[in-house]
């Protein structure tokens, strides 16, 4: 299994509970994770830092939290840690991965691609009966797969 298949996997992993009921991380979770564990970063901080990303930004149905995922993993490999570095290779695959996730599903916020209202009582209702947490797997799996895609792709 290649690193991007086996990121796909692990964001699935993380992202579908066990069993009904059961504990699992949120979009935006799983896709760092993945991410960071393809990537050997291993780091309670890791999931931490996604939690407030699910749900489009906190529930509120802005950028998708998947892909919000996947712009962090390309932030721990392309990001800059000196004001001097250039932003360019960060910046260049965050492009990329949007074009490619709008060109597969439509859209970036979590809104559209679920046509759920999270911040709602409702919402989330509707999100559960009509089993978006399918649909958003796929979202997990394509986000996670090509953020590590573009980070190991060789610079030009």
């Amino acid at each position: 299994m290649n690193s991007f298949d086996m990121a796909a996997e692990t964001a699935k992993r993380h992202f579908l509970p066990a069993a009904e009921g059961a504990p699992y991380f949120n979009c935006a979770e799983s896709v760092l994770l993945a991410g960071a564990e393809t990537l050997g970063l291993v780091s309670d901080a890791v999931p931490r830092i996604a939690t407030a990303f699910g749900g489009g930004l906190s529930r509120q149905g802005h950028v998708c939290g998947a892909l919000t995922g996947g712009l962090m993993v390309i932030g721990l490999a392309e990001g800059r840690s000196k004001n001097t570095e250039s932003r360019d290779p960060s910046y260049q695959a965050g492009e990329e991965l949007q074009r490619r996730f709008r060109a597969a599903h439509g859209a970036l916020t979590c809104r559209e691609l679920t046509g759920c209202d999270l911040s709602t009582r409702e919402g989330q209702d509707r999100f559960k009966a009509t089993n978006q947490n399918d649909q958003c797997c796929l979202f997990v799996a394509m986000a996670a797969t090509t953020a590590v895609e573009l980070v190991n792709k060789p610079h030009s």
